[in-house]
């Protein structure tokens, strides 16, 4: 039997061959692209733009499939980024309410972030405040959210930032017009308004960071602010979407959209599914093709 020290000194080695290894495979996938650049004689701008377009090319040829599964435990595993942030942070808490941000170094005071949907926590929203100086705005209708976060609705400082809290719904909520201001939450009728209502009233012409977690409400939502061109309008640099699909047309809805996007100019970058609730909810996160590639 090996003595203490021999087994410590052997399981340093293999931790050492170990991490060799993972180097050996990480420069070898590096001196790959390097050789493919100079094969097919692309800069380093021109073969990040190829890699989107033969990503986004495959995820569509793979788009009837991907519908015909719908409904399925791992329908959200079948759908995958088709970009690359130069950087990526996880902003929030743990678990739900976390969300994917892209290159943080180009966000600069003073960045506006929307927070739609705050539930029982605003992690990401306080954080974006704090860490990177933005004017962060939460919205949320709902009575019991209005009494935690209420006290916000003057706007306090946090860090070099600032974060203010209003009790409105983003709507529309219903592709219906006759009802797409219908919001009704914990028996209680709810202010709701569009984006561009929001904007005009909080005076900005432009939000960096759009964030959506709205229990299904994302839908007729997103459907509006591709019909109408407000994305582009407001220069939504990242989009990040929690996406409910609790029946499998929603799924389809949602594939659909994704779809849309793309054609908008917004690309997925990042998902993570949601431990809870893993075959109905995933987080999607997006960024402008000119912001990935600027």
């Amino acid at each position: 039997m090996n003595s203490p020290d021999q087994q410590v000194r052997s399981q340093r080695s293999t931790v050492t061959k170990n991490v060799m290894v993972a180097a050996g495979a990480v420069l070898a996938i590096a001196v790959a692209a390097i050789v493919s650049m100079r094969a097919t004689g692309l800069s380093s701008f021109e073969h990040r733009v190829a890699n989107i377009e033969q990503r986004e090319e495959r995820r569509r040829a793979e788009m009837p499939e991907i519908v015909r599964l719908a409904g399925t435990p791992g329908q959200h595993l079948l759908v995958d980024a088709v970009a690359d942030c130069v950087t990526t942070q996880r902003v929030g808490q743990l678990g739900d309410g976390g969300k994917w941000l892209c290159n943080s170094y180009q966000l600069a005071p003073p960045c506006v972030v929307y927070g739609v949907g705050a539930g029982t926590e605003i992690t990401f929203e306080e954080e974006m405040a704090k860490t990177y100086g933005c004017d962060v705005h939460v919205f949320d209708p709902t009575p019991s959210s209005i009494q935690l976060f209420g006290h916000l609705e003057a706007g306090e400082a946090r860090g070099a930032g600032r974060i203010t809290f209003h009790p409105w719904g983003l709507g529309p909520v219903s592709p219906d017009p006759a009802h797409a201001r219908d919001l009704t939450i914990e028996g209680v009728p709810c202010v709701v308004k569009t984006l561009d209502e929001i904007a005009t009233l909080l005076g900005h012409t432009r939000i960096d960071v759009l964030k959506m977690d709205v229990e299904g409400g994302e839908f007729p939502i997103l459907e509006d602010l591709l019909k109408r061109l407000l994305l582009d309008r407001y220069r939504v640099d990242q989009l990040m979407v929690e996406f409910h699909t609790v029946e499998p047309i929603q799924f389809v809805a949602f594939v659909h959209l994704i779809d849309g996007l793309d054609s908008a100019g917004y690309l997925l970058h990042r998902k993570e599914i949601n431990a809870y609730v893993a075959a109905t909810c995933a987080e999607y996160a997006f960024a402008r093709r000119e912001f990935l590639l600027d």
